[in-house]
């Protein structure tokens, strides 16, 4: 079935939006059944007539919406959608779940490297203002040593890079992650918040921000990532938790 599958050249802007929709489109009309192996990632490229970059972007974000399931080694493979999710929006479908922090940071992971790389490629003046403004708000929370309220704004700082990605599904995710952030951080005290690491994630926004503003995309992919990556090491694993 795959074989006879064609895809549609885009030829606007945003790619990677676009080639989400057009590959989701194809499973609801039942081009690909669930079980089905999509075409490479080099195919699908070719047949959207857009960069291997973009599409790997959307299958992503297309696998952290359960759409897909990226298996290294063996390709990208359609999922079966359940029945009891149907009429529901994505707010009210993780509302029902028990998200465990180790899923959250999962869909983080694939999520905000990918904002960070759109943010490069589109965002304008006005959005990499907002951007900065938070950075220079939680250099001041810094300064007078608040690390709690550090914190507590970084979830302003990865919504803002959500924002400026220019695509609105992109910022509804980043949007979902944040209220299921707050609820995971309900269970870190104070003392779990040091004035190292909010110096650290400082640094490691403010290098977000300059591979943004230099739109260099996979720099800022990167360095999102690597953030990521620390976040994780230093603050939960460190406690005995994970996010």
């Amino acid at each position: 079935m795959t074989q006879n599958t064609v895809l549609s050249p885009i030829a606007k802007t945003r790619a990677y939006e676009q080639a989400a929709e057009q590959i989701v489109a194809r499973i609801e009309d039942g081009a690909w059944q669930p079980g089905d192996r999509l075409p490479s990632e080099r195919d699908l490229a070719i047949q959207l007539g857009i960069s291997r970059g973009s599409t790997r972007e959307a299958l992503r974000v297309l696998e952290a919406m359960g759409w897909l399931e990226i298996r290294p080694g063996d390709g990208t493979i359609v999922r079966e959608r359940r029945a009891k999710g149907d009429g529901l929006t994505a707010a009210e479908l993780l509302a029902g779940l028990s998200v465990e922090v180790g899923d959250l940071w999962e869909v983080r992971k694939l999520i905000e490297p990918g904002a960070a790389y759109l943010a490069a490629e589109r965002c304008n003046v006005d959005e990499l203002a907002a951007i900065e403004g938070i950075l220079d708000r939680m250099q001041e929370m810094s300064e007078r040593r608040a690390n709690e309220d550090v914190f507590h704004a970084n979830p302003d700082f990865h919504m803002a890079i959500a924002f400026a990605s220019g695509n609105a599904m992109m910022a509804h995710i980043q949007r979902m992650l944040v209220e299921a952030e707050l609820q995971a951080m309900q269970s870190v005290t104070q003392e779990d918040r040091t004035a190292e690491q909010a110096s650290n994630t400082l640094a490691e926004h403010r290098r977000i921000f300059e591979e943004i503003r230099a739109g260099r995309p996979r720099e800022a992919e990167r360095a999102a990532f690597d953030h990521l990556v620390t976040s994780w090491m230093a603050t939960w694993r460190g406690s005995g938790r994970s996010v």
